[in-house]
């Protein structure tokens, strides 16, 4: 792929600037800028790959060898470095980008040309009145991209995709002084849409058609074409899409001291139907955040809920909050939050549709109201579906600056033995983990790799299972060992997460083997019995974490019983998710016809099976 850019920019300004015992100043500046790049890809044999090569290499020194488009603009350009000639020969060559020239280079399946163009226009102000100052901007951006791609079947298949923005920015600030102060805030909208056509060349052997589709501009543009060409083009898809956002900037100066604080949030939305309507993908992100920097030193929160909707239907939900801290050069990053599936989203759902007086009563705070009880009418109406759920917590998050993504996770485990979904936590030690981590805790990969083994065969299934394998083993013992972690249930939540899929994986490359019943195999039930008990291990040294922190909990004022409540929530998610592992633990060793070992609980002693008896002697410790 080569790809050729051209930037340009013009402005105007003027003002009256400050003269000497003047206590008024200001200035006006309106800017025009534009961007546009031209890509080309192409699928080359290895002796044309070589061809092409040396005539790129050619065309850099300012010779024209070939006959591609862009190595003739890289040819005009580097030739006398007349970049303003090369740029018209590029406006030529986008103009006919979608059209039977262009398409006629396009030889091989995959090959490629994409034209896109960015124009910006605005108008900035400021000024002054004595101590007092303010400052107003827009600005509005176009963006339009058109991609033509030859298919499988010799067709061509063109991606039309157009996006409008408009910022606009307002400040004011105050000088007295030593002392300043400046607020500013900016709200961002955009909107667009996108359409996918396929043309025929059969049905456009002079290209007409292809040309009239590089013409249009607007979405009336485009279902004016789809109705003109009716039954000579096919409709893959189309999409819209949008963003709304907004931020806040607080600026304090005391002589070289500064403080700066801000906030921002931010929505968006996009989804892309089929021709017949049917949403193929659906997706939602809202964000929130607020931070604040003194010097070198820097703290910030940031919320982002994600809500994804395949074509299926099926929607996942992930919740991540970021903690970074800043100091000098350094960086710390730490990352929680939680995975929720269809069925943690249709469970939450039904809680709104049995009961939406329940559901309105479930916000934190006064100014959350209106949207919570906005998101239980939106469950309401998509009757409880997971996507329903999933999109409008995205929704709501993204709908203030703070404090939502906490509604939402108390909503879901704020309670007794509250479970939903799959807590996760990194810290800045763990980051580079969580991608590998994702991958290998998929609630469908045994489905997965039974579509893998249809695909490739079962020896290659059993070979991609050792691979995730060998992931499960390297990440296990980094989560066991790391001090890091904010909250210790989660560390055992992740750890047994890890061991669930080790054991899918492990007797997923015996099945494929030739293994029919790798669950029932000797080695298979005493290594997973080995790792059940670690893990039970594990959960009984975070108890003892726990028991220690409740113990020293002081009772006296109302704060510190609130931190002690929340202290055996957390006591009560690790003893629920332990129950579970302790109960596995018991199968295995019976299936083995082996005797678990009982320890009585002491606090002093290990223990591999939770006592339920502490939750109820904190509970009367830390009463409600």
């Amino acid at each position: 792929m080569v790809t050729v850019s051209f930037g340009g920019s013009a402005g105007l300004s003027g003002g009256a600037g400050k003269k000497e015992g003047s206590k008024v100043s200001g200035s006006v500046e309106i800017k025009a800028s534009e961007d546009r790049t031209m890509s080309v890809t192409h699928h080359f044999t290895e002796a044309e790959m070589g061809d092409y090569t040396k005539a790129l290499q050619a065309a850099s020194k300012g010779v024209v060898s070939g006959k591609h488009d862009e190595l003739r603009i890289i040819a005009m350009g580097a030739k006398k470095n007349d970049w303003n000639a090369a740029r018209e020969m590029w406006e030529g060559a986008a103009d006919q980008a979608v059209s039977k020239k262009t398409a006629d280079k396009l030889k091989n399946t995959g090959d490629s040309a994409q034209v896109s163009k960015t124009s910006s226009d605005g108008i900035a102000a400021k000024g002054n009145i004595g101590p007092v100052g303010g400052s107003y901007g827009v600005t509005n951006t176009h963006t339009k991209s058109t991609t033509v791609t030859r298919n499988d079947e010799g067709g061509l298949d063109v991606d039309a995709k157009q996006e409008h923005g408009r910022e606009q920015t307002g400040s004011v600030s105050m000088q007295a002084g030593v002392v300043g102060l400046e607020v500013g805030k900016t709200h961002i909208h955009k909107t667009r849409f996108g359409y996918s056509i396929s043309i025929d060349p059969k049905m456009d052997p002079d290209g007409k058609i292809l040309e009239h589709l590089g013409h249009c501009k607007t979405e009336e543009h485009y279902n004016l074409f789809l109705t003109v060409h009716k039954g000579k083009v096919k409709v893959l898809g189309k999409s819209k899409g949008r963003t709304d956002a907004e931020s806040t900037q607080i600026g304090v100066s005391i002589g070289n001291q500064k403080l700066e604080l801000g906030t921002n949030q931010s929505v968006d939305k996009d989804v892309t139907v089929d021709a017949q309507g049917k949403v193929v993908s659906k997706k939602t992100v809202g964000r929130a955040g607020a931070g604040g920097k003194l010097g070198k030193r820097g703290d910030s929160v940031a919320d982002e809920a994600v809500a994804e909707t395949d074509a299926k239907g099926n929607t996942t939900v992930t919740l991540t909050t970021t903690t970074t801290k800043t100091k000098g050069d350094k960086e710390k990053k730490d990352l929680s939050g939680l995975g929720l599936s269809d069925a943690d989203l249709i469970r939450l759902g039904g809680s709104a549709v049995r009961s939406l007086p329940f559901w309105n009563d479930q916000y934190r705070r006064t100014d959350e109201k209106q949207d919570w009880k906005k998101a239980g009418l939106a469950i309401v109406a998509g009757k409880g579906s997971a996507s329903a759920v999933g999109h409008a917590l995205a929704e709501f998050v993204g709908g203030d600056r703070v404090e939502r993504m906490k509604t939402v996770m108390h909503l879901l485990r704020g309670g007794y033995k509250q479970t939903a979904g799959k807590a996760f936590e990194f810290p800045d030690s763990l980051r580079d983990i969580r991608d590998d981590y994702d991958l290998v805790i998929d609630d469908k990969l045994a489905d997965k790799m039974n579509a893998y083994a249809n695909k490739k065969g079962d020896p290659a299934a059993a070979k991609e299972c050792q691979r995730l394998l060998a992931i499960v083993d390297r990440l296990f013992p980094r989560v066991n060992g790391c001090k890091d972690f904010k909250d210790g249930t989660i560390k055992t939540e992740m750890m047994g997460y890890l061991n669930n899929s080790r054991t899918v994986l492990n007797q997923a490359v015996l099945g494929f083997s030739g293994n029919l019943k790798p669950q029932d195999d000797p080695k298979v039930l005493g290594a997973e019995g080995d790792r059940l008990m670690k893990l039970c291990g594990a959960y009984g040294a975070e108890q003892a974490v726990l028991v220690d922190k409740l113990d020293d909990q002081s009772t006296g004022r109302v704060h510190e019983r609130a931190e002690g409540r929340k202290l055996v929530r957390q006591l009560e998610s690790l003893q629920a998710r332990w129950g579970s592992e302790y109960a596995r633990l018991e199968s295995n060793y019976a299936k083995r016809k082996l005797v678990l070992p009982v320890f009585p609980y002491h606090r002093q002693t290990p223990q591999i099976r939770p006592f339920e008896g502490l939750i109820a002697i904190y509970e009367k410790k830390f009463p409600s």
